[in-house]
């Protein structure tokens, strides 16, 4: 654990440094475009629509990282106990879902929302967090924070590291639970990137999806403190929180579809039907739409150190988009001047920008169809083999 927790540090530490870098380059399809930055807001057309009693929301899309709509979203704000989604993400990243953890006398008897977990028990990751996730236990959110950081300390410390990574520059974390403590902060905004990440995690996604468990060999059963789960259409988690200092706090998920919306409120006295008329909103503006099927998206590129080869670069899978109904597509492709030789199939080299009413929804990697050798031009190569 000591070794993965490490390696998993140094990972973050360099995504952090080298963002601005990275972020010249042609990413992934499943990174898309919005990681680390926030797009310009492709909200609803009436803004009527959509009235929330709470201190700050964000209705997002969940793959592009579109705001639909905001409420002071910036706004830093303690967040309770949706402070678990960070930690519950890590613990997903930094363990396996079958681990043994025996909870220590230090993570137990924590103040607030208890499982009641006492010292040498022993409980698998995936347990703990079903007990941090469903029931909201701050004494699990201390043991898996204790086991995959080895302290809660340094385990704060890279969730500090993860939120930069996320490009969640308005949160600071203080402990793994939310209970109140100076310098535990975020946003709406920064919770709703936050969220959409880790439901990226198939474990995690499992995890705050589940209405009802029963875990350590039948002894707890825990029941899902999301009352949404059950009652809306579509609903995938995830996470309720409440202290007297940060009000009534609510992270949903919801997808219909290809169609997946992040929603979040802050010290929300209204939480409950908030986040039906944000989901409502949502779901009834957006569509999911295709956009381009695999090859559709084309450029060629000159090969140098070849004799005059070119190759040429597309899309190798499909492109879709939550978007408006109507909403006008275009797109500019990005290529070099020429590329160099050697070229594998699959390389990629060009990608496409693609537009929705000009604000830029995604950037889709153009790959190489086929392989160019460098050629030999000269005796001496010929000769050497150089």
């Amino acid at each position: 654990m000591k070794i993965r927790v490490a390696a998993f540090a140094a990972l973050i530490s360099a995504a952090v440094m080298f963002a601005p870098v990275l972020s010249s380059y042609p990413i992934s399809p499943a990174s898309q475009s919005y990681a680390g930055r926030e797009p310009d807001p492709f909200c609803f057309d009436d803004a009527d629509l959509v009235s929330v009693s709470a201190q700050a929301a964000v209705l997002m899309e969940a793959e592009s990282g579109r705001v639909l709509f905001s409420k002071n979203p910036h706004l830093r704000l303690p967040m309770a106990s949706t402070t678990k989604i960070m930690t519950c993400l890590l613990a997903c990243e930094l363990s396996d879902r079958d681990e043994l953890i025996t909870v220590t006398a230090e993570t137990t008897g924590i103040e607030g929302s208890s499982v009641y977990l006492t010292a040498g028990e022993t409980l698998t990751v995936k347990e703990l967090l079903y007990c941090a996730m469903l029931r909201s236990g701050n004494d699990a959110a201390r043991t898996l924070a204790k086991a995959c950081g080895g302290s809660v300390s340094n385990f704060v410390s890279l969730m500090n590291l993860r939120a930069r990574s996320l490009g969640m520059y308005d949160t600071c974390f203080a402990n793994p639970d939310g209970l109140p403590e100076a310098g535990h902060y975020t946003t709406a905004y920064d919770l709703a990137l936050l969220t959409a990440a880790a439901l990226k995690n198939d474990l995690f996604a499992e995890v705050c999806s589940a209405v009802r468990v029963t875990v350590c060999g039948g002894k707890r059963t825990l029941i899902n403190r999301n009352k949404l789960l059950p009652l809306y259409s579509g609903m995938t988690g995830v996470k309720t929180g409440y202290t007297p200092e940060a009000g009534h706090c609510l992270v949903t998920s919801a997808a219909r579809g290809n169609v997946k919306l992040v929603a979040v409120t802050l010290n929300d006295g209204d939480m409950w039907f908030d986040h039906r008329i944000m989901l409502d909103c949502g779901f009834k503006t957006l569509r999911d739409t295709l956009l381009f099927r695999p090859g559709e998206l084309r450029a060629e590129a000159d090969v140098a150190g070849t004799d005059g080869n070119t190759v040429f670069f597309s899309n190798p899978e499909t492109v879709r988009a939550s978007l408006p109904q109507g909403a006008e597509i275009t797109y500019r492709i990005e290529k070099p001047q020429f590329v160099y030789a050697p070229v594998k199939r699959g390389d990629t080299r060009c990608r496409a920008l693609i537009y929705a009413g000009g604000d830029l929804i995604a950037i889709v990697p153009l790959c190489a169809e086929s392989d160019a050798e460098y050629e030999k031009h000269n005796l001496f190569e010929r000769l050497t083999g150089r």
